[in-house]
């Protein structure tokens, strides 16, 4: 299909922002508040496919030695992992940032992330007779808090899971509550409810933190947020759903879309009516556990954007090491044309498996 004929605009005329900060979120945030002069170190998770949208400032602002931890990276894109985590460094190079993921050799990750606090926090708060170190797990919902916690109580205790984990966003909303991960060590964490910013900048950001499962689904519509994943793999040029739903061609329609799941599915109605819905859903689940391929939202407004890593990459490959030292150029938000720089980051993928291929 040309590339003429897919949006390159999602079209958020006449939809309200998404925004869901309810009773427990707010209660958290003052405690975090109420206790945070008894914490020496905080971790902050959040979806690697949304590096920048939804970061709670109030978070951000919390003046301690920190890790931010960009988790699901197997879900997101590799090559805009990398530049996320540079960019978020260099915004902010007191944070420690770390990408992991639950499939992948999480503990490993972790393992920074400990040598962090220890080189961070004095000393003697590490002694086992002492107090011990008092860190603080903060993010989103349904960014995978719980499974960090269960994750660094096997690699510090080798002991089980003891933090509740489940997909439905809000399900850890138990405030404050301290688990003895570590005995020497001595690590004390602070498990706190997922917390939302209080206030989404704009639509797209909301529909972004839909995409990946921080709000509940119905609050936002299941069909609006397929119709957005539906936009953004169109616009990256990433038809890995042609294949599997057994489509002709990718569409970019999302009624049309939506009926020929159904109907490929076998969700249908009494009366013969196609359940789009259901499809929407499985849709949604289908792009959630990267079964669509792998496609972060934030490529474009992390620093440089696409062009950042068309130009990174092209750098790698004449000189591994310069790659390492290159800055980011700025991004031309007036001429930059998104269905351009995807098809540029296309063909430079292309070129560069040939790279490796002649090395």
């Amino acid at each position: 299909m040309a590339a003429a004929r897919f949006r390159t605009v999602f079209d958020v005329s006449g939809l309200a922002r998404p925004n869901w900060f309810p009773g427990h979120m707010a209660r958290g945030m003052r405690e975090i508040a109420r206790n945070l002069q008894h914490i020496d170190y905080v971790i902050e998770v959040h979806d690697a496919r949304v590096p920048v949208s939804g970061r709670n400032p109030l978070l951000q602002a919390l003046q301690k030695p920190s890790t931010l931890l960009l988790n699901k990276m197997d879900l997101g894109d590799p090559a805009v992992n990398k530049i996320a985590k540079a960019r978020l460094h260099e915004i902010n190079p007191r944070h420690n940032v770390v990408l992991t993921s639950a499939t992948l050799r999480l503990e490993r990750a972790l393992t920074l992330v400990v040598d962090h606090i220890l080189a961070n926090v004095p000393a003697e708060r590490a002694d086992k007779d002492g107090e011990g170190i008092h860190a603080m797990i903060v993010g989103m919902p349904n960014v995978g808090k719980s499974s960090t916690i269960n994750a660094l109580r096997r690699l510090l205790t080798g002991e089980g899971a003891r933090a509740k984990v489940g997909p439905i966003p809000g399900i850890t909303r138990a405030v404050m509550q301290p688990l003895h991960i570590s005995r020497d060590p001595k690590i004390m964490l602070i498990d706190t409810p997922g917390i939302m910013a209080p206030h989404i900048p704009n639509v797209e950001v909301g529909l972004k933190l839909a995409a990946v499962g921080t709000f509940i689904d119905h609050q936002v519509g299941e069909a609006l947020i397929a119709d957005y994943i539906l936009f953004s793999l169109n616009l990256r040029r990433k038809f890995d759903y042609v294949k599997r739903y057994n489509m002709d061609q990718p569409c970019d329609d999302i009624n049309v879309f939506l009926s020929a799941l159904a109907q490929h599915s076998g969700l249908v109605l009494k009366g013969g009516l196609l359940n789009t819905t259901l499809a929407a859903a499985r849709f949604i689940k289908d792009y959630r556990e990267g079964a669509l391929g792998r496609l972060t939202l934030d490529d474009a407004i992390v620093e440089g954007g696409l062009p950042a890593i068309v130009a990174a990459q092209t750098a790698q490959a004449s000189s591994p090491k310069a790659s390492e030292q290159a800055r980011l150029p700025p991004l031309d938000e007036e001429n930059w044309n998104p269905v351009d720089a995807f098809d540029r980051l296309r063909a430079e993928e292309k070129r560069l498996r040939g790279f490796k291929r002649r090395r």
